[in-house]
């Protein structure tokens, strides 16, 4: 690469970028350490996310199939959802959510569904994912079982939109360094609920309690990993939901961090229900480090029902240290 002492931090930004994209690292996609990289959990889901992500104790709703499957017995009809959400300002997440209940024996029984899409050519990646939940004594148990898939490195480079930062020559090797592949595997998620009185009720979410991903990499200079596999961090949260009165909700999370290279985290939120049909939403989410990564996050909603049906608007905005995102979901109840 030609030397420029005098490179410009604008220069030196996109150098990087470009780095890597064009020699794209196997290491992105593993999952070497308990920090989630590919397969990232992102919270979707307007309602939870504007609450802090703070949800694992409430699960009252179809978002129970993303944040504690144990949630669904709590369906009192057929919903179904649409979340969508732009992250960092460059990678768009949605999500597909359907659930209803099932009343057998007497049982309070819930299954659910959700298919989560995300990415481009430079990687995309898919997670189905399945959801059952029955009652067991006074509390709830649920489980989803899911599959998942990503393929990566099928984008394309111009050399003409780096000139003057690469030679032709580096460009060219750049792109037979260029790594490309797909990768699938499954994933186990437990949950369990207990309604501690009226108004308090606990969970408990274990997130990928068993999670393999096999990998399969490859470049035209043979630089790629080859095949290999890995699993998905795993990650317990601990939640509570304390219904003050009717009108309001205020819910807490703690994940402890389950090895030393992360950090414990705790969640809050409150929502406000006003005139039947209005929502308002708060939350924040601190990693307990020494770092100054505090997120907070404010939202609303609207509720209309017609008859046995209702339709739902959710938004939220959560401010973050490298660039703020919105999440919006509409859902039906029938």
């Amino acid at each position: 690469m030609k030397t420029n002492k005098s490179l410009n931090p604008i220069k030196m930004q996109l150098l990087i970028l470009v780095l890597g994209l064009v020699a794209f690292a196997p290491a992105e996609y593993g999952q070497n350490s308990s920090i989630p990289a590919a397969f990232v959990e992102v919270g979707m889901g307007a309602r939870p996310a504007a609450m802090g992500g703070a949800y694992s104790g409430l699960a009252d709703d179809i978002n129970a199939i993303y944040w504690n499957p144990s949630g669904l017995v709590n369906l009192k009809s057929k919903e179904a959802s649409f979340t969508t959400a732009k992250l960092y300002g460059l990678i768009r997440y949605n999500l597909l959510e359907f659930g209803m209940p099932l009343n057998i024996d007497d049982t309070r029984q819930g299954i659910g569904f959700g298919l989560l899409y995300s990415g481009d050519d430079a990687e995309r990646e898919f997670t189905l994912t399945l959801g059952y939940a029955r009652d067991v004594g006074p509390v709830s148990v649920g489980a989803n079982l899911k599959y998942r898939y990503a393929s990566f490195g099928n984008n394309s480079l111009n050399a003409s939109d780096y000139n003057g930062v690469f030679t032709d020559d580096e460009f060219q090797q750049g792109v037979l360094d260029q790594v490309h592949g797909s990768a699938n595997g499954f994933g186990i998620d437990l949950g369990l609920l207990y309604q501690f009185s009226e108004k308090i009720r606990m969970g408990l979410m274990i997130r990928d309690l068993y999670s393999p991903i096999r990998w399969d990499s490859q470049s035209d200079s043979k630089l790629a990993k080859g095949k290999y596999t890995e699993t998905v961090p795993v990650e317990t949260v601990i939640g509570t939901s304390y219904k003050v009165f009717d009108e309001l909700t205020v819910t807490a999370d703690f994940q402890p961090a389950l090895t030393n290279d992360v950090s414990n985290m705790i969640r809050g939120g409150a929502e406000l229900r006003l005139f039947q049909f209005l929502y308002v939403r708060a939350g924040l989410q601190n990693t307990i480090n020494n770092f100054d990564d505090e997120k907070y996050v404010l939202g609303f909603g609207f509720n209309l029902g017609v008859k046995k049906s209702s339709i739902k608007f959710d938004y939220t905005y959560l401010s973050e240290p490298l660039e703020s995102s919105n999440r919006l979901t509409i859902s039906f109840s029938f």
